[in-house]
Parts: C-alpha cells; sequence; structure tokens
C-alpha cells in the first residue's frame, strides 16, 4: 500500500549564521548525517504549525514565523512512504540557546562560506542555503 505524508524543515539564519544539526546514530543513515530542524507534519497541522513544533521538539527554539518563507520543495521516497516536504527560511535576530532532543546529538551555527566549503554537507543542504539568498534581507 502507497503511503504519503508531508514534512518540513527550517533553515535558521541568526546573526550571519546557520543552524545545522547532526543526527544521532539511532536516527542517523549513510546518506546524510546532517539536517536542518524538522519532521512530519501531523493530520489537520498547517504547515507552519508543523514548523514551529518541530523546532521546538529539536532544539528548543521558538522560531518567529511571521516572517518565514518557503524556499525549496522537496520529495523523498523511503520504506514505500512518499513524503512531499518543504523547507522554509526564517531569520532570528540573536543566535538563540539550542538544547537538542535525541534525534540529534550535535549543532553547528555555520556561515555560508563554512556550509559551502565543508564536504561533509549534502548538496541538497547547500542548495537550500543558496536559494535563500534571495529571501534573505539581513
Amino acid at each position: 500500500m502507497y503511503k504519503s505524508a508531508k514534512a518540513v524543515k527550517a533553515l535558521i539564519l541568526a546573526q550571519g549564521k546557520y543552524l545545522l544539526l547532526v543526527k544521532s546514530l539511532n536516527e542517523n543513515n549513510l546518506i546524510a548525517p546532517w539536517d536542518f530542524p524538522g519532521g512530519q507534519v501531523k493530520d489537520g497541522e498547517a504547515l507552519i504549525e508543523a514548523l514551529v513544533r518541530e523546532v521546538k521538539e529539536e532544539t528548543c527554539i521558538d522560531v518567529d514565523v511571521a516572517n518565514a518563507r518557503p524556499v525549496k520543495r522537496w520529495v523523498f521516497e523511503k520504506d514505500g512512504v512518499h513524503t512531499d516536504g518543504t523547507d522554509f527560511f526564517c531569520v532570528l535576530s540573536e543566535c538563540p540557546e539550542t538544547k537538542l532532543s535525541f534525534e540529534h546529538n550535535k549543532f553547528y551555527w555555520f556561515t555560508e562560506n563554512e556550509i559551502m566549503a565543508n564536504e561533509t554537507i549534502p548538496s541538497w543542504l547547500k542548495d537550500t542555503v543558496r536559494l535563500s539568498r534571495s529571501t534573505n534581507s539581513v
């Protein structure tokens, strides 16, 4: 049986740096240990509501979604589930205190140049950062 799901991820920019997470071993896969905060949208939940909830659950950060902008849509299929996802760009005035859930074991605040120069960060994450430039007003 074919299943579908929706997901959201947040590209968070604060003081010129982007937040990237490293998946914990129980969540990790060989394709991409790097990630943005985010996850699945619950039934009946709006994308923005899911974004706020997922970021809070994974990082303890309250994102201001008043200016959040979608920057990229993506599709992912795994174990018979088709996921339609959206990456949102969110700007915060300062780097907030970050406390991770069990899903991730490290976080980093990187400049765009640091992200682009890091060969371990996958191209799909770099693409989202590049696409955020047109939305970036800071």
